[in-house]
C-alpha cells in the first residue's frame, strides 16, 4: 500500500494515535487501570470521525490513496474491536 499517500493531517493525527495501542494497553494492565484504555478508544473513535468527515475514502480519483484509507480505516477498525473487546464491551454489527 502506498501509505506515503497519507498526507492530510487528520491522517496523521490517526495513525499518531493508532501507534499508541500497545503501550496504551500494557499501561492500563500494569497500572490496573481500564480508564486509560476506554479513554483512548474514546479519542481514537473522535480522531476517526473526524478524519472520515475530512478525507473521502471512496469518491477519489486516486485509487492508491483511496485503497491506502481503507486499509487505515480497517487498522482503526481492528484496534477499537479489539479494546473495546478487552472491556467487555461487545461491538454491534451494524451502525
Amino acid at each position: 500500500t502506498s501509505w506515503e499517500q497519507l498526507v492530510h493531517s487528520s491522517e496523521h493525527t490517526l495513525i499518531r494515535q493508532a501507534i499508541y495501542f500497545q503501550n496504551i494497553i500494557r499501561n492500563s494492565a500494569t497500572q490496573d487501570r481500564p480508564n486509560l484504555l476506554a479513554n483512548y478508544l474514546y479519542d481514537l473513535a473522535k480522531a476517526f470521525n473526524h478524519f472520515y468527515h475530512e478525507c473521502p475514502i471512496l469518491q477519489l480519483d486516486k485509487p492508491e490513496l483511496s485503497l491506502a484509507r481503507c486499509q487505515l480505516s480497517y487498522v482503526v477498525g481492528c484496534i477499537l474491536e479489539y479494546g473495546l473487546g478487552l472491556l467487555g464491551i461487545p461491538l454491534p454489527h451494524r451502525m
